[in-house]
């Protein structure tokens, strides 16, 4: 019988909407059931090669809008990546579509 775990502070927003941290391999079983079409990653770290390596193997698209490169790391995200990632939740061809950073508190709530 398959254990499925989500990953770390998941929730669903509405249906085919999703935000949670960062997964790791015990959680991608339970990410493969979501059928995702987009992930956007909100972390200013780049994802970790297992994700990388899900995502590809499971042809989801990744936009990894990360933080402005001079911007401090305690600093809110900017508007410019609140807008790009906006303009990607509001497009109903994204779905289903999950929203992620590091812990899943900060940036993907």
């Amino acid at each position: 019988m398959a254990q499925y775990i989500p990953p770390l502070n998941f929730g669903m927003v509405e249906e085919d909407l999703y935000r949670s941290g960062q997964p790791n391999e015990l959680n991608f079983p339970f990410l493969e059931q979501l059928e995702l079409k987009k992930i956007i990653f909100l972390a200013p770290d780049d994802p970790s090669q297992q994700f990388l390596n899900f995502v590809e193997d499971q042809e989801i698209d990744l936009e990894h809008l990360g933080m402005d490169s001079n911007q401090n790391p305690w600093q809110p995200i900017s508007e410019d990546i609140v807008l790009s990632a906006l303009r990607l939740i509001l497009d109903p061809s994204n779905y289903p579509l999950a929203v992620m950073c590091n812990l899943g508190q900060y940036q993907s709530r």
